[in-house]
């Protein structure tokens, strides 16, 4: 989504990623995520185990209000406080 110009969502990609990687990774995207960013979109795969997927629907950080399960198996959408 675009407004004025800004793009309001974000996405990041944990496939191929160790469990350890993967919470860095999530930790330093949350953490620098832009005060204009709502909605993120974590890609975590599932056909290959459900660890990422089981780590990202536990994971919780000061920025995110909600989490969507999508028809997508793989992802999960962050809805975030706008700061």
């Amino acid at each position: 989504m675009s407004i004025k110009g800004q793009n309001m969502s974000r996405s990041l990609d944990l496939h191929n990623l160790t469990l350890a990687q993967a919470k860095v990774e999530l930790d330093v995207f949350m953490d620098t995520l832009p005060k204009n960013i709502f909605e993120v979109v974590i890609i975590h795969g599932y056909r290959e185990g459900t660890v990422l997927k089981t780590f990202v629907s536990k994971y919780n950080h000061p920025r995110i209000k909600q989490k969507i399960k999508t028809l997508n198996k793989g992802e999960t959408i962050f809805v975030c406080n706008t700061l």
